[in-house]
């Protein structure tokens, strides 16, 4: 309650506030004495607990450099793993994302560079548990910014809807409980719990939609057909030294058919005058419009014993290039319960994936950006055009047929995964302050990846020697005669970790100013990776996994 004297014009609004009570406003109706009565805010002041992965700790407590976001603050449609979202959120996280190709994982850099030989990334923890990556990847291949890893990293099956809060522990003092695994700074992840409350279902869906490149954006500067020629008609007009030349299509093509008598002079001017007005859209041909939509259904509740939480997610990705998508299903399961001076709590994560991409060495994006718009795709009867790709060691411009479109259709790069991870702690009160903890996890994984290039695809055809038409070419050079080359890898993943700690914290006065915490425990865990590759030769897909012999041939 305040009793005040004010003095002021009639008419006057005054407002009253105080931490912890409703803001009121009373207009000044000219009384010299004004009693007011503030209400209680039914919005109490949340208090900001910090996970360390091995301790909850006060905010207020903690003199390390930690940064704490809530999941709900960052989440952001069309992005699918919370990697993603900590861009522009966390200070001095540096975000480097090398590719603009669906499922690139970025790279996170929290101390910046803290070695050269071994790996940057930074520790990601899950509700006090470590999480590895799928697969065990060459650091000397991780560093590299050239270096895509569609493999996706630890936490590319979470899905950040299941999140309740992340916390990023930066300086030494708060990441010295993980020794030299906290090298390069540790991620905590708390997942979602249920909480006191009746049934609760909510549904959450978002979309998003990429637009795929176009000859009109102002970052696109490529010449039209009639551009393009005109280039090349000064170039040999005034005999200016020209580029080295690794395919011999369009105007360059019909002038050296002219010079070596291939055709004559009309059949040369045809020739330009119709890669004039070609104007291929490689763009159209190679990209699309890409939708993608993600939905995650959950439930939550509980009753002062057991409290539980559940959900189920789908995500469907497409990227820009054709055939490129991505399906990912994820599951969460979190129950906590206590009984007496006994706190329990079972978690489960498990998430699969189907990831189909064009093997990344033809480079369906970079040619549609360096291509001449004055060549097409097709011959006049609707065929494939193969375009001749020079050799550098023979100098023969005849070797290896090329066509873009049909290397994209008779290949493909397919990454299958799916992970589960069981996690449970049981923790029991021994007296006030005293606590002791057991926590236990085991998380296993299995990454198929396949590439294959078909028969009909540039890569096969330099297999079999296509360009060498000798007689004895297919018994004696010839390394792949039949179908197609089928890469495969494979990689097993298991991992288990079991602690045990006693936790003490009590204040030592009255005015809780101040405290004593220790922690005391031992840990044991273990993680395997278990790899098999294959490179199989005559694999035809429409006879599943069969390959094909030759007889005669060895």
């Amino acid at each position: 309650e305040y009793l005040l004297n004010f003095r002021g014009a009639e008419g006057s609004i005054i407002v009253f506030s105080f931490t912890g009570k409703k803001r009121r406003e009373i207009p000044y109706s000219g009384k010299n004495v004004i009693h007011i009565v503030l209400e209680n805010s039914e919005n109490i002041m949340e208090e900001v607990i910090v996970s360390t992965g091995y301790h909850r700790i006060d905010r207020r407590e903690l003199t390390s450099a930690v940064t704490t976001i809530k999941a709900e603050d960052i989440i952001t449609p069309g992005l699918n793993t919370v990697d993603q979202m900590l861009e522009g959120r966390v200070p001095g996280l540096i975000f480097m994302q090398n590719s603009g190709q669906l499922g690139a994982t970025p790279r996170l850099r929290i101390r910046g560079t803290t070695t050269v030989l071994g790996s940057q990334e930074p520790l990601w923890v899950v509700d006090g548990v470590i999480v590895q990556d799928p697969v065990n990847i060459d650091p000397l291949s991780l560093n590299d910014l050239d270096f895509v890893n569609l493999l996706g990293n630890a936490v590319s099956g979470l899905n950040p809807e299941d999140i309740e809060q992340i916390d990023i522990l930066k300086d030494a003092s708060a990441t010295a409980i993980y020794g030299k695994e906290a090298a390069n700074g540790v991620i905590v992840i708390t997942t979602k719990k249920g909480r006191l409350s009746p049934p609760t279902v909510s549904y959450s869906v978002s979309g998003n939609y990429t637009r795929r490149p176009h000859y009109t954006d102002k970052s696109v500067n490529v010449m039209n057909s009639k551009e393009r020629i005109a280039f090349s008609r000064e170039i040999i007009e005034k005999r200016i030294a020209y580029p080295i030349i690794d395919s011999w299509v369009g105007y360059e093509a019909a002038y050296r058919d002219y010079i070596d008598g291939s055709i004559d002079f009309r059949e040369f001017k045809r020739l330009v005058n119709k890669y004039e007005t070609m104007n291929t859209d490689w763009f159209a041909l190679l990209t699309r419009n890409a939708y993608s939509h993600k939905h995650t259904v959950s439930v939550s509740g509980g009753s002062p014993a057991v409290k539980y939480y559940a959900s189920a997610g789908f995500n469907h990705s497409q990227g820009n290039i054709r055939g490129e998508s991505n399906k990912q299903y994820t599951t969460s399961i979190n129950l906590t319960g206590n009984y007496n001076r006994f706190d329990i709590r079972f978690g489960l994560q498990a998430n699969t994936s189907e990831k189909h991409h064009i093997p990344t060495d033809i480079g369906a994006m970079e040619y549609a950006y360096n291509t001449s718009r004055a060549i097409s795709p097709y011959t006049e009867n609707g065929d494939f055009l193969r375009y001749l790709l020079r050799d550098r060691i023979t100098k023969n411009r005849d070797n290896y047929p090329f066509n873009i479109i049909e290397d994209m259709e008779n290949g493909s790069y397919d990454i299958n995964t799916n992970g589960t991870n069981f996690q449970t702690d049981i923790s029991y009160r021994i007296i006030e302050g005293l606590k002791a903890k057991i926590v236990a996890s085991y998380a296993f994984s299995n990454t198929r990846q396949e590439t294959y290039h078909g028969e009909n695809t540039y890569y096969g055809r330099c297999l079999r020697h296509e360009y060498d038409h000798s007689e004895n070419t297919f018994k004696s050079k010839s390394l792949m005669p039949i179908g197609g080359e089928l890469k495969e890898s494979h990689t097993n993943r298991k991992s288990y970790m079991l602690r045990f700690q006693t936790d003490f914290n009590r204040f030592t006065d009255a005015d809780h100013h101040h405290s004593i915490s220790a922690t005391i425990g031992g840990e044991l865990k273990s993680n395997q990776y278990k790899t098999y590759t294959k490179t199989s030769r005559g694999y035809v897909p429409e006879r599943g996994l069969i390959v094909l012999g030759v007889p005669g041939i060895k």
